[in-house]
């Protein structure tokens, strides 16, 4: 996975999206043409109070979020932000 200096997508131009969930970031990834070992990973950090501003100008109407299985308290800020 391509994690150093990624660039942020084009706005509204991510469909589908994984997400890990992090402490301190949320990584998110998105398919590619290239194989899924070399996709870019975007990492945005939970102490800058614009992360969600950046996370969902990237996100398309309707996208497809995957998210790893793990406590309320990790996915409670990704969900209401989706939600909203």
């Amino acid at each position: 996975m391509q994690t150093e200096k990624a660039p942020l997508p084009a706005p509204k131009s991510l469909h589908i999206i994984g997400i890990d969930i992090g402490a301190k970031d949320i990584p998110i990834s998105t398919p590619s043409e290239e194989p899924p070992n070399l996709w870019w990973v975007y990492h945005f950090k939970l102490d800058d109070p614009h992360w969600w501003k950046m996370f969902t100008n990237i996100l398309a109407n309707g996208c497809l979020v995957a998210a790893e299985p793990t406590g309320w308290h990790y996915m409670a800020p990704i969900f209401n932000i989706l939600n909203s």
